[in-house]
């Protein structure tokens, strides 16, 4: 006999104790941890806004939406200005999602089930890196619970998910579609196509056509970048699939247990299809603890948890943890790991010093140095957004310093690219070493990880084109190239040795992006 729906313990007292067990992390990750790369990269754009009001990114003083999180961005950059650190202002603004998404649980020991579902799966762990995945997820969440009543307010929900990450438009058009469709006469089809023009679609091509207007850019850089690049699977990549795929797997066997099996199928079908297809079709590069498909896991455990039944949500919980257990394990250690990163370091210290500088890794150093600062990739620079960079527009760039994650045999072989090559990471690496070799930039080698903490042991270097190839006795090194004519040449070579960084010989042993012993 399986068990039944029963009212445990009073809502207050169980979200009470959820946040109980769930605090201690979130206080280890402030005090303890230092926010990814990508997260931080967000946090230089809020703190641009509050400090400038503009929204832009390495002090270039422009508009540029490199940050698409935009609501998440406004909700941090205002707490920035009652000056909260952006870093804390994540972590309770994910926590308060956290608590959002168990409150709309069906009853207690449902919440309980999420909860360990919820501790077990890399999303908290992506919340504990400086991301916004369980607050976005609970306005998720709420669209979901306001979808199944009829008032309007259920798209203010929607809008409100679009604006917190672009991305919402994709999770949003399943619920939309599923209410349409489901409307019981034409008179209600109607009153529902009137709300869905009026508190959707109208705001929502006002603040489309404010930020084209904003931004004098039609689409957000991201997704030109993202959206580029030769496919391995036809229409999609391989590596985004497999993530898409651990995501949804869970979903079929426990939806199987339902009571109404073919009404839960048709449901998820409609709200999860279109996420599927699109996230198969992008580059899911700063897919942290698979942060993107998040809302597939709590919207269907919203779902399954108005079944009579346990054991549909117990069993969906269960192939969730498994199917997700590396990247949950991957995403935690990078968590605990995260203050023996070499970037933080770096950057503070060229706080000291003033300059300008080309990156392929822009976000702590930006944020951090107060530098003027490109970013090679296009994510956060627009004249590199639509094109590869090239020779002609660094050496106009007058760099004084250029951070590049590229393969160090570069530096002694470089290669001549045609003209208008694609944009890949490794043409980007072609042009950018090239271009140091040329104007005899004196390159310096900077460990990724201090203390002497090797890559192989490591999953902070498992961002890399190179991490099937960690091996003991080796270690990733960065290249940063100094210009001959920086006025503070000797200082900012001093700065760098103080971090472990060692100069560039051929003879040196290497192997893609790692020196070896």
């Amino acid at each position: 006999m399986d068990i039944t729906f029963r009212q445990t313990a009073p809502t207050t007292l169980t979200l009470a104790l959820c946040a109980v067990a769930m605090l201690p992390l979130f206080w280890l990750a402030y005090m303890y941890a230092v926010p990814t790369e990508d997260a931080v990269i967000l946090f230089e754009y809020a703190k641009s806004l509050a400090q400038t009001g503009v929204i832009s990114y390495g002090h270039s003083g422009i508009p540029i939406e490199g940050a698409t999180d935009f609501l998440w961005m406004l909700m941090i950059a205002a707490l920035k200005k009652a000056g909260v650190p952006e870093f804390l202002s994540a972590l309770a603004l994910n926590f308060a999602g956290a608590l959002i998404i168990l409150s709309q649980l069906k009853d207690s020991a449902r919440r309980i089930i999420a909860l360990f579902g919820l501790l077990l799966t890399p999303y908290l762990y992506a919340a504990l890196q400086g991301f916004g995945p369980l607050l976005f997820c609970a306005v998720y969440v709420l669209c979901l619970t306001a979808s199944m009543r009829p008032q309007a307010s259920f798209y203010g929900w929607v809008l409100l998910l679009c604006l917190i990450r672009p991305d919402g438009v994709v999770w949003a058009a399943g619920p939309v579609l599923l209410r349409l469709v489901e409307g019981h006469s034409r008179g209600a089809l109607g009153k529902e196509l009137r709300n869905f023009l009026l508190y959707l679609c109208v705001p929502g091509l006002i603040y489309f056509g404010w930020r084209a207007w904003y931004f004098s850019e039609l689409l957000p850089l991201p997704f030109l970048v993202k959206s580029a690049g030769d496919r391995n699977l036809i229409l999609f990549y391989g590596y985004s699939g497999l993530y898409v795929l651990s995501a949804f797997a869970p979903i079929v066997p426990a939806s199987w247990m339902s009571e109404d099996r073919a009404r839960l199928l048709r449901r998820l079908a409609w709200l999860f299809f279109l996420p599927c297809v699109f996230y198969s079709w992008m580059r899911l590069e700063q897919n942290v603890g698979n942060r993107f498909l998040a809302p597939m896991f709590f919207g269907t455990l919203l779902l399954l948890s108005r079944e009579t039944k346990l054991r549909p949500m117990v069993l969906f919980t269960i192939l969730s943890v498994a199917c997700g257990i590396k990247i949950t394990a991957e995403t935690a250690e990078t968590v605990a790991e995260s203050s023996s990163e070499t970037y933080s370091y770096v950057s503070q210290d060229l706080a000291r010093l003033e300059g300008k500088m080309l990156v392929t890794e822009a976000g702590r150093l930006a944020y951090h140095s107060n530098w003027v600062t490109h970013d090679a990739w296009g994510l956060n620079t627009p004249q590199y957004a639509h094109k590869l960079v090239d020779y002609r527009e660094i050496d106009a760039g007058s760099y004084d310093l250029i951070v590049a994650h590229c393969k160090i045999g570069l530096l002694s072989n470089p290669i001549s690219l045609p003209s208008n090559p694609p944009r890949s990471w490794d043409n980007l690496c072609h042009v950018m070493t090239s271009y140091m070799t040329e104007k005899q930039y004196k390159v310096l080698l900077v460990p990724v990880l201090m203390n002497g903490i090797a890559c192989s042991a490591s999953h902070l270097c498992a961002y890399s084109s190179e991490a099937s190839t960690r091996r003991p006795g080796c270690q990733r090194f960065d290249i940063y190239a100094l210009s001959p004519a920086y006025p503070n040449f000797d200082e900012l070579s001093r700065l760098l040795k103080n971090r472990g960084a060692i100069d560039y010989s051929p003879t040196l042993k290497y192997d893609g992006d790692e020196v070896c012993s």
